[in-house]
């Protein structure tokens, strides 16, 4: 029964992995969805650390991040415009990547004396202000870059369990 699985997973992963070379436009749709629900509850986490910090130590930068990313996951889940979010996905992400990325410079300015690694924040920070940037100028290439790399990776997910079906006695 341990082998069925495994050709079973193989073959799931192969199609979908096909299946988003074959049909991009809908394969980005799932993934805004799967990215909103991801947002939001990690938005919601934030929430849950901001309010469970003591009131010195906190921030509204850090409220302000979290209620961003709260909103913008709510958003993905609950907008419905599933073609819509396919075309503007890309420049929907570039901008609260962006955004982020110039909230947590601000955030560093404000309160620097509650980060611990100043150097890796300010480059985290940068690196997400570029990476906003660089979607916005060229969002339909990233999203397609994008969506073919995670059917590269599906397909090659089914070849390593068709691999270990053939390996596994």
């Amino acid at each position: 029964m341990h082998s069925f699985w495994l050709i079973l997973s193989s073959v799931f992963f192969g199609v979908a992995g096909v299946y988003c070379f074959l049909h991009p436009t809908d394969a980005l749709s799932a993934v805004g969805l799967y990215a909103g629900f991801l947002v939001f509850f990690g938005g919601l986490s934030q929430l849950i650390r901001y309010f469970g910090t003591a009131g010195e130590r906190r921030s509204r930068w850090q409220l302000v991040t979290a209620a961003l990313d709260v909103l913008f996951g709510g958003w993905l889940l609950v907008s419905g415009y599933y073609v819509l979010l396919a075309a503007f996905l890309p420049f929907m992400m570039a901008g609260y990547i962006l955004a982020r990325g110039i909230l947590l410079f601000v955030y560093y300015f404000r309160a620097k004396e509650t980060v611990k690694s100043p150097g890796f924040f300010l480059t985290a920070a940068a690196v997400q202000v570029i990476l906003g940037v660089g979607l916005a100028m060229a969002p339909l290439f990233a999203a397609k870059v994008f969506i073919y790399a995670v059917g590269a990776g599906l397909i090659w997910c089914g070849f390593t369990c068709f691999a270990m079906w053939r390996e596994v006695k």
